[in-house]
């Protein structure tokens, strides 16, 4: 297990929670606020909502040692004293497990990505804790497997016009505009529901997939996609996980496409899986031995094409067009230059 630690926001929180438990009400200096789950003194002291009240004057004081204003609670009843509570961050691959000091704990869908170093992403758990003041906590430490560090993901989020959604594995087609698979991590399933939504819709409207600083806009099915959904709790986290498959990764019998997609997942083999769809698809006898041959033939007579892929879950994928004339000759061909035999 690896660790690293901000001592200095440590001993801050440590420092206000001090002065809290013996009863002072404190606010936050502005510059402060995405830190810290505490009041702004500039907005408590704003016109109109507290009867106006000024930096400085009326029932605010300058703390020392932190950047914080104590308050005269008696002056302002209705700010609750909620007193910050250390937390710690372990990082996986399906986002971020927090523990409270008291051993409470929640999942959040922040993925630690590769761009981010241990103190970006501090910062950024912080920022969203801040936001909560009735939680009061405050993330000290992180903490990660070993090796994960090396094995951190690249930003992927999926969107709509409405729901951005972390993304931890992907594989979509950019000719086409279409997603063929991903992997989505949530706190809660509603905004499952409003991707695939999306994907299914009749209307114009489309998603978009942001992956290495690169937004690709797709284009949706118009149909339903295939979707395995489960929890994160397993993995001692809180949230949700939904991989969806484009209706074209299954049967190519089934589909009346003219392309079928054949997608690869960690464990298993490229040439095999493709040669197993092949055989579905088109009308002429294959065998399992010829793969890598009829792999190599596609590719150059554009009959097949690699998609983008991001993330652990899928190895590959392809496009494969169902042209039967298209593989006739391919067949022709290498049977004819001994490529493979019958």
């Amino acid at each position: 297990m690896q660790n690293y630690n901000d001592t200095y926001r440590k001993k801050q929180a440590q420092a206000i929670r001090a002065r809290q438990l013996e009863g002072m009400l404190l606010a936050i200096d502005d510059y402060c606020a995405d830190q810290f789950p505490l009041p702004v003194v500039n907005e408590i002291a704003r016109t109109g909502k507290y009867g106006g009240y000024e930096i400085d004057a009326g029932p605010f004081k300058r703390s020392t040692g932190t950047p914080t204003w104590e308050i005269q609670a008696h002056l302002l009843p209705d700010i609750p004293l909620v007193p910050l509570r250390l937390a710690s961050v372990h990082a996986h691959e399906s986002g971020l497990l927090v523990t409270i000091q008291d051993g409470d704990q929640f999942s959040l869908d922040e993925v630690w990505t590769a761009d981010k170093s241990f103190y970006d992403l501090l910062a950024k758990v912080n920022q969203r804790l801040a936001t909560d003041h009735a939680l009061g906590a405050v993330a000290w430490e992180l903490t990660w497997e070993d090796g994960f560090e090396q094995k951190r993901p690249s930003t992927m989020r999926l969107m709509n016009d409405h729901v951005s959604v972390v993304c931890s594995s992907a594989a979509w087609d950019e000719q086409n505009n279409q997603l063929v698979a991903a992997t989505l991590v949530s706190p809660e399933a509603q905004s499952f529901r409003a991707i695939t939504a999306t994907l299914a819709t009749n209307s114009k409207k489309g998603l978009t997939l942001s992956a290495d600083g690169v937004s690709h806009y797709l284009n949706n099915a118009r149909r339903g996609f295939t979707a395995v959904s489960g929890g994160l709790s397993q993995s001692g986290a809180e949230g949700h996980v939904l991989t969806i498959l484009h209706p074209l990764t299954g049967n190519p019998q089934e589909q009346t496409a003219d392309h079928f997609y054949v997608l690869v997942a960690k464990d298993q083999d490229l040439q095999s899986v493709f040669s197993e769809r092949l055989a579905l698809a088109i009308p002429w006898p294959t065998r399992p031995e010829w793969a890598e041959f009829l792999l190599s033939a596609g590719l150059e007579k554009d009959l097949l094409t690699h998609l983008n892929t991001s993330g652990p879950d899928f190895s590959s994928a392809l496009c494969v067009q169902k042209n039967s004339s298209g593989w006739k000759e391919v067949l022709e061909a290498g049977i004819a230059r001994r490529k493979i035999s019958l």
